[in-house]
């Protein structure tokens, strides 16, 4: 959890990013920036946190240049589609996961010293690897086809949907992040190494433990729309903003990462946060994009780890009970570390 918590801002390509711009109609490319840039050191952080927890010394030669190639690859990633080709920001952790696999695969040709160590390394076919891969390759495949030579075909299928006296809505149920996460996952069961499940089983026991996380879900989307609604987001960005841009950045930093926290969800917090900065940018007379960036990060990958309702849910898939408050406290020190570099960085950039 530690080691993906950089990540979970892009996830589900770059849903963070698309919320932010749906809910305020700011070009989502400018907001990629200020969250690629942010993202940056956390992913140093991220790296070493996973190899502190699991006890791997980076003393090690090997262990030292495998945390090094992870970090190079993940931040060239972030800097190639979030600063130099903003507009192809969904390929950021496509890249990211190919370029780490490319740098391990190429360090472990070099002769890793670990690598002949063990008598009972199991040989896998290079056909075998290569299936075990397809899901993702061609699912990575219909992303890239889907967003950017059929982007304007895939528009056409949005739909309005209006209630309750509310603005209407617009709704495309075929090029969103989860169509694409559906489609890759079923995938997985006509390219399955081993058939030892069935989607209705599966959809069973994800469904069991989704629940908790979807129900926070509705309840904080519900709790978002209220306090948008009776201007209370409005008023806390007028009390926030008379201190100066600052002390802003800090403040939106820290109550950014807790309202990640109690939500359990960060779609709720980044949804909330992103429209509150419209306000705020013209108070501060500060670029709106990079307030929104700041909101849509702080909000998403920093308190992840931290969530109790996450945890709960990480814990099923792993069979782990009664072990929350154990991985609450591995985890906490990091993402702490995470959310002061933020704050120092916000007082950069606003």
């Amino acid at each position: 959890m530690v080691y993906f918590s950089w990540s979970i801002a892009f996830v589900s390509l770059f849903i963070a990013a698309t919320i932010a711009s749906s809910v305020t109609k700011l070009p989502i490319e400018g907001i990629v920036q200020t969250m690629g840039l942010l993202t940056l050191p956390m992913i140093i952080v991220s790296v070493v946190g996973f190899f502190k927890i699991l006890d791997f010394d980076l003393k090690n030669s090997d262990n030292r240049n495998i945390a090094c190639l992870t970090i190079a690859a993940n931040m060239s990633a972030v800097i190639l589609f979030t600063q130099i080709f903003p507009r192809l920001y969904i390929l950021t952790l496509i890249a990211a996961a190919t370029l780490s696999f490319l740098f391990l695969w190429l360090y472990s040709k070099k002769g890793a010293t670990y690598s002949n160590t063990s008598n009972d390394k199991e040989i896998i076919s290079k056909k075998l690897a290569f299936k075990a891969f397809l899901p993702l390759i061609v699912g990575s495949i219909i992303v890239i086809i889907f967003s950017y030579p059929l982007k304007a075909i895939m528009a056409k299928t949005a739909f309005k949907l209006s209630l309750w006296g509310y603005a209407p809505v617009s709704i495309n149920l075929i090029n969103t992040p989860g169509t694409y996460i559906l489609i890759t996952a079923l995938l997985c069961y006509v390219f399955a190494i081993k058939k030892t499940s069935t989607f209705t089983a599966d959809f069973i026991i994800a469904s069991k433990r989704g629940l908790p996380s979807l129900i926070t879900l509705f309840l904080g989307g519900a709790m978002v729309n209220l306090m948008l609604d009776t201007g209370q987001i409005t008023l806390l960005a007028r009390h926030m903003t008379q201190w100066g841009s600052s002390v802003y950045g800090l403040l939106l930093s820290g109550l950014g990462f807790l309202a990640g926290m109690a939500f359990g969800q960060g779609i709720p917090a980044c949804a909330m946060f992103s429209k509150m900065q419209m306000a705020s940018s013209e108070m501060l007379h500060v670029n709106a994009s990079v307030l929104v960036g700041l909101a849509a990060m702080v909000t998403m990958g920093p308190a992840n780890p931290l969530k109790p309702s996450l945890l709960q849910f990480t814990s099923s898939l792993a069979n782990i009970t009664n072990r929350d408050s154990d991985m609450f406290n591995l985890a906490f020190k990091w993402q702490l570390i995470q959310l002061f570099i933020i704050c120092v960085m916000s007082l950069f950039i606003i």
